[in-house]
Formats: structure tokens, C-alpha cells, sequence
């Protein structure tokens, strides 16, 4: 996610200093950047912390060697609140909840920041480039972390879930795949998110046809809901 945003920064005039434990990885990036160096002991002026939330306590004691006290702090590490970050960084800091398609323009960044009125102005232009980059409350990050940061994972599960029923039934899964994928860019590709879904679902579910048969079984069942409801626990736990 951290090469994401750097590849959706890249066009804001940002120079970039890449670290990853996997050499190769920091290499491959730097590549497809302008204006990247791989990071040496250089001072910078902001870090993006783009590791799993929990390895956060290993990895402490290196970043507040390295940090300085004017340093920005842009944290990825879902769950993980503004008040703890403070409290080992510094009152600099903002939280990030982005998705991949960032790195392309197309994705969505949410953002929670404590910072005065200027560097919140500044950092909401920039973010601009990424797609759509709403400042939100930090309960309101947490909340939406499933819709922002979650949701293009749930679209692969479904995908990968067709496809493998495709090859039980004795059907292509390469191309079922490519059937669901361009159904779901068509079906996607014009929303804005302010229609009436209830009646879009209304439109495709016959009364007795099979769309309602699958939808009413996953209603029925409350396996979806909780799912989402487990991944919304695991945000409370994380933080």
C-alpha cells in the first residue's frame, strides 16, 4: 500500500526515499518512480509507516532513533489511533486508509488529521491526486475502513469464489473470471454511490429467479453480514 501512494504522489513534486527489508522490493519501486533513491541514513521530512499494525512494538525502538521531532508521521497502520502515534511520535502525525487503485489516480484515501489549517490544506491537495480523499473523523476511518481499504479484496473473493464454482460445475474458470470481471466494471462503472440500490437489485432479482436465490440464501444465512461485522471487530481490536 506504501508503493501505491508513492506511485499516486509521484506526479506532486515529492522525492522519495525507499526502504523495504526485502532489498529488491525497495529496487523495483524506485524504478517505476521519478525523482526515488533507496533509503541510507538520509534525512527526510516525512515517513510513511506501510507495515502490518502489529509488528508496530518491533519496530519502535528503529523509528524513534531515526524520527525527528518535526518529522511527519503518515501512518497506514489500520487501527491504530491517533493518540497512540502521538504518543510515541509526536503531535505531527495523520492517519491514512487508502485502497491500490491510488496508485493509479482511481482509488479512494480516507484521511484523519490533527494538524492546523495549513498543512491540512496542503496535504488535501496533494491527496487529491490519489482519486477521492474525503478528511473524515478518525471514528468515521475506522468505520469506513472496510468500504475503502477492505472492499477491492471482497470484489477478488467473489470473483475467485465464481470462478471456482465455474470449474466444479465442470466450466471454464478463466473464463468465468473474465465474465464477472467485465460484468462488474459495466455494472460499477457508472455509479456515483448516490443511487437507490435496493431498487438496482429490484431491477436484476426476478421474483423466484435465481439472483433472488442466491441473494436471499446470504440474507438468510447472515454469513455476509457477519463477515463484515468480524472485520469491523478486528478494527476495534487493532486499535
Amino acid at each position: 500500500m506504501s508503493s501505491a501512494l508513492a506511485l499516486g504522489l509521484n506526479s506532486q513534486g515529492f522525492e522519495f526515499l525507499l526502504y523495504n527489508p526485502t532489498r529488491a522490493k525497495a529496487e523495483g519501486l524506485k524504478r517505476r518512480l521519478k525523482n526515488a533513491e533507496l533509503w541510507q541514513g538520509q534525512s527526510f521530512d516525512v515517513v510513511v509507516l506501510g507495515f502490518k499494525p502489529q509488528k508496530l512494538s518491533e519496530v519502535m525502538e528503529e523509528l524513534t532513533r531515526i524520527l525527528k521531532p518535526e518529522t511527519l508521521v503518515l501512518s497506514l497502520l489500520a487501527g491504530v489511533k491517533l493518540e497512540k502515534l502521538q504518543r510515541h511520535f509526536g503531535s505531527r502525525v495523520i492517519r491514512l486508509m487508502p485502497n491500490l487503485a491510488i496508485a493509479e489516480g482511481r482509488g479512494v484515501c480516507l484521511w484523519s488529521s490533527p494538524l492546523d489549517k495549513k498543512d491540512n490544506a496542503f496535504w488535501q491537495v496533494s491527496l487529491n491526486a490519489l482519486g477521492f480523499a474525503p478528511s473524515v473523523s478518525e471514528p468515521e476511518l475506522d468505520l469506513y475502513t472496510l468500504h475503502a481499504g477492505c472492499s477491492p479484496a471482497y470484489m477478488y473473493f467473489l470473483i475467485h469464489e465464481m470462478k471456482e464454482l465455474a470449474q466444479r460445475a465442470g466450466g471454464d474458470p478463466a473464463l468465468a473470471a473474465k465474465i464477472l470481471t467485465l460484468s462488474l466494471q459495466g455494472a460499477l462503472g457508472q455509479l456515483t454511490g448516490e443511487e437507490d440500490f435496493k431498487a438496482l437489485i429490484t431491477q436484476v432479482a426476478s421474483k423466484g429467479g435465481v439472483t433472488e436465490a442466491t441473494l436471499s440464501h446470504w440474507q438468510e444465512s447472515g454469513a455476509l453480514s457477519q463477515g463484515l461485522e468480524a472485520g469491523l471487530k478486528r478494527i476495534q481490536q487493532l486499535s
